[in-house]
């Protein structure tokens, strides 16, 4: 359900149009009544036939003392040949009395068109363009005329004040009939067949009720403030791109249970009222068209259908109103486009489902409102189009799912926001699509899952805004993608579960940030990732866990800042992972554990740095490897991981302050090895590993100030082998089940103020070992 504040001025709009009508039909009026009906020219007049019929029949209305003009007249006596003469029937005071057999008292005063008169219409027949017989009626009466069947060139209804009612008949003709500059008329149980246009209104009201009209060209055409009502008619156009057309300002066309065969179309400020009508066949450009400054259309239930052109159009400043309504398998084109600057549309609950082309399409500049709206199942393109500078969308509760192509397209500098929609399985391509410099997405809430490839895919400068959404179960690549300079992604409360590939990618300078998401289960890759020169993330509260592979991946010089974040349970990676020169990563308060390879690698010229992060339970918790990678930790703990603590391999270099690295529960807490390898530790505790607490190795190089190594249950608190180096201030290497500290292998050590008690204080296994002590305390 939508609120009343949903509805804006549509409200206003609506209860003028059905004021104005039902004031117009309130109306007493007076017509006069033309037919452009041709005879057949003859130097004299016969006695038989048609002509005999008709000019007989002009007899008794002259003898009636009924004005037809001079030239009937002479024509009926049998003198000159008829061109373009007219018929005037006058209905006053003095003449009522002949008429007062016919007068029904009981619905008023009506006026029941005489018999032969009737028949001078039944009999005539059209022979050339040019022969016209106007009949005019005229006076304060209504004039009814029941059972009228006329088959003439061009049918003229004009000129008088009151109404006219004309009930229960057919006109045949090519060029139909013409309603102009007169009161009201009300045409019902009436069949127009027509060659060209059926019915043409022009500054007067028109109500048709259970007629049918049918033309191979346009079939009613409404213009100069002409009005017109239609109720349970059919209405067919066989060849011209509409059937209903009407052209200009003031121009209103109200409909209610009609079908439309072709298209109805209003331009030129007209206003078309639809409701409950079905319009089917319709031409290009669209079944149902509004175009330029204000023309509006209002359609409520009802069905547009296999259309050539758009299901439904709003062109050149036009507005729109849909509710209720169904537009499907339009051929060609878009089952809603709404186009060009300043041309709007509010849809509430409607259908633009199983169409060829796009459901819907809003371009060059248009807006539209969609409520409670489907646009999925398209058989080649897209649900939901929005292109080009200050073309807006908002879409609410709406679903685009099951389309072809992508559900969702925003391109070319485009805005849409969304609320509580699903842009689901689409076959081929994305859930939402988001593309080029200013094109911007706001989503809350939403559900974009089950596609085959991406389920948000922005590139090209697009920007994305997705709150409490989900990204889930894309079929063959990642959950959502950010690529390219100047795209950006803004993520909160969002989920991207069960992805194929990764469940979040930001590459080729792609940034964003993310609060208190979760990435978890990707099926084949990665949980999240960063990549490229210029890509950037910021994340906060977020928890990955589960993935395939690492749970989070930077890399290619792209940077990311961790904050408050978790990685868990990585089944066949790490937690997180850190590589190549110029990529850089700041985590701070992260937790890490359970994965199945390091908690962190960080490798080949990586920079990272850690503070206040905890990483436990992997079979490594932190690795750090290759020449120019460097890493800090700042009040970090690193307990209980199944192999190595914190490994510094092949000369990368480590800065550690005030972090702990414990309880590694089959080898030693750290490990630095391989010429080039540094680490420099200052009040760092390395105790309670089954092994080594410090292990300084093959060329490796290790500084420790104010450091704790004790209780290693199999082995020394530190040990240098190898032609590794350590100096080492004021620590501790305390009840460590061989020694305290272990030089072999050519290894050198020089302690300062340093202690060891409980087994050996030092011990040096080969002659090429050099310790150097200095102000130290070793106590068995």
């Amino acid at each position: 359900m939508v609120d009343a504040d949903a509805e804006g001025s549509l409200g206003a709009l609506t209860r003028s149009i059905t004021s104005r009508w039902k004031k117009a039909r309130g109306s007493v009026m007076v017509l006069r009544f033309l037919t452009a009906v041709g005879i057949k020219k003859s130097p004299a007049p016969k006695k038989d036939g048609i002509m005999a019929v008709a000019q007989t029949a002009l007899g008794r209305l002259i003898g009636d003392g009924i004005d037809v003009g001079q030239d009937l007249q002479n024509w009926a006596q049998g003198e000159g040949s008829l061109k373009q003469s007219k018929i005037s029937v006058y209905h006053g005071p003095d003449l009522q009395s002949k008429y007062d057999q016919i007068v029904d008292s009981q619905v008023g005063e009506k006026l029941i068109l005489h018999k032969e008169l009737m028949d001078l219409f039944k009999n005539m027949r059209p022979v050339g363009k040019k022969e016209k017989i106007e009949l005019n009626l005229r006076g304060k009466i209504i004039t009814v005329l029941p059972d009228m069947s006329v088959q003439t060139e061009y049918l003229v209804i004009s000129g008088a004040t009151h109404p006219l009612k004309i009930t229960n008949g057919s006109v045949m003709t090519p060029k139909g009939i013409y309603v102009k500059s007169c009161g009201e008329v009300e045409l019902s149980d009436i069949q127009v067949e027509a060659s060209s246009l059926a019915l043409c209104v022009s500054g007067t009201d028109v109500s048709l009720t259970d007629c049918r009209l049918s033309s191979l060209d346009r079939c009613i055409q409404v213009k100069n403030e002409g009005r017109v009502q239609l109720v349970d008619c059919q209405v067919a156009s066989k060849k011209t791109m509409d059937c209903v057309h009407c052209s200009s300002e003031g121009a209103l066309l109200y409909s209610k249970g009609c079908h439309f065969v072709g298209g109805v179309r209003m331009k030129q400020g007209a206003v078309v009222v639809l409701d409950d009508c079905l319009i089917s066949g319709g031409k290009k450009p669209a079944g149902l068209a509004a175009s330029d400054s204000g023309s509006k259309v209002i359609a409520m239930d009802c069905k547009i259908a296999d259309s050539k052109g758009a299901g439904v159009l709003i062109d050149k400043q036009a507005w729109g109103y849909l509710r209720g309504c169904v537009c499907k398998s339009s051929k060609d084109a878009q089952g809603l486009h709404v186009r060009n600057e300043s041309s709007s549309v509010e849809v509430f609950d409607c259908d633009f489902s199983g169409n060829h082309h796009d459901g819907v399409r809003v371009d060059g500049g248009a807006t539209a409102r969609l409520i409670n709206c489907m646009a999925g199942r398209s058989k080649e393109f897209r649900g939901l189009v929005v292109w080009d500078p200050n073309t807006s969308v908002e879409a609410i509760n709406c679903d685009f799912s099951g389309n072809h192509k992508s559900g969702v397209v925003v391109e070319n500098g485009a805005i849409l926001t969304m609320k509580k929609c699903k842009v689901n399985k689409s076959s081929v391509s994305y859930g939402l699509d988001v593309r080029d410099v200013s094109s911007t997405v706001t989503a809350e809430d939403c559900e974009f899952s089950d596609s085959r490839r991406c389920g948000v895919f922005v590139q090209g400068g697009g920007s994305v805004s997705l709150k409490k959404c989900k990204v889930n179960g894309s079929k063959e690549s990642s959950g959502m993608i950010i690529r390219n300079a100047k795209s950006k992604l803004f993520v909160d409360d969002c989920t991207f579960l069960s992805n194929k590939q990764n469940g979040l990618l930001v590459e080729m300078g792609g940034t964003g940030s993310m609060e208190n998401c979760t990435i978890a289960q990707s099926k084949e890759n990665y949980g999240f990732v960063v990549n490229g020169q210029g890509s950037h993330v910021n994340a906060k509260g977020c928890s990955f866990s589960e993935n395939c592979q690492d749970n989070i991946l930077v890399l290619g010089g792209a940077t990311a800042d961790l904050v408050a974040c978790s990685s868990a349970g990585s089944s066949q990676g790490r937690g997180i992972l850190i590589r190549d020169p110029n990529t850089s990563v700041k985590i701070d308060e992260c937790t890490v554990s359970d994965c199945k390879l390091d908690g962190i690698l960080a490798c080949m010229g990586a920079c990272v740095t850690l503070s206040k992060c905890t990483v436990n339970g992997c079979q490594k918790g932190l690795v750090v490897r290759d020449v120019s990678t460097k890493l800090e930790a700042d009040a970090c703990e690193f307990s209980e991981n199944q192999s190595t603590g914190v490994g510094v391999l092949k000369g990368a270099r480590v800065t550690m302050s005030k972090s702990n690295i414990l309880g590694s529960l089959s080898d030693r807490g750290l490990v630095v090895q391989d010429s080039g390898s540094e680490v420099v530790a200052s009040e760092c505790d390395f105790s309670n590993n089954v092994k080594d607490g410090i292990w300084v190795s093959g060329g490796a190089v290790g500084t420790f100030t104010k450091c704790t190594s004790c209780n290693s249950k199999d082995n020394p608190g530190l040990s240098a082998g190898d032609g590794g180096k350590v100096t080492a201030e004021d620590c501790d290497f305390s009840q460590n089940q061989l020694s305290g500290v272990y030089i072999y292998g050519g290894a050198s050590c020089d302690l300062s103020k340093c202690s060891s008690r409980g087994l050996k204080g030092v011990m040096v296994a080969d002659r090429s070992g050099k310790v150097t002590v200095d102000e130290c305390i070793f106590e068995e």
